[in-house]
């Protein structure tokens, strides 16, 4: 056997847990930072993120993707209270009927 096999398992080893650790992190940072950004952005413009936008309006995408924000509040232990989450749950919901009646806007 190699005297140099060992050394370069165990770097082998290293490499890959540090990239699993920096994965891990960019995933939790793309699935929960993102849907805590769209949340602010909604809550203070009342219109879809800009991110949503696209060449083509599309509303019923839209509402789609504030479901999904909407369902994930109710999951999400990110809350400081029940009593938060009740409320932003109610926010959200009213914007979601302000859109589904008024249409969705792009920008003001």
């Amino acid at each position: 056997m190699s005297p140099l096999l060992l050394p370069a398992a165990v770097a082998a080893l290293v490499a890959i847990m540090l990239f699993a650790v920096w994965w891990v992190n960019f995933v939790a940072k793309f699935a929960i930072g993102n849907r805590h950004q769209w949340i602010s952005e909604i809550l203070e413009t009342r219109l879809p993120p800009e991110k949503w936008r696209g060449s083509t309006p599309n509303g019923d995408r839209m509402l789609k993707k504030l479901d999904q924000l909407i369902e994930y509040v109710k999951m999400t232990r990110f809350t400081d209270s029940e009593d938060d989450r009740c409320e932003l749950i109610a926010e959200l919901s009213d914007i979601r009927a302000e859109w589904e009646t008024n249409g969705v806007k792009e920008h003001k």
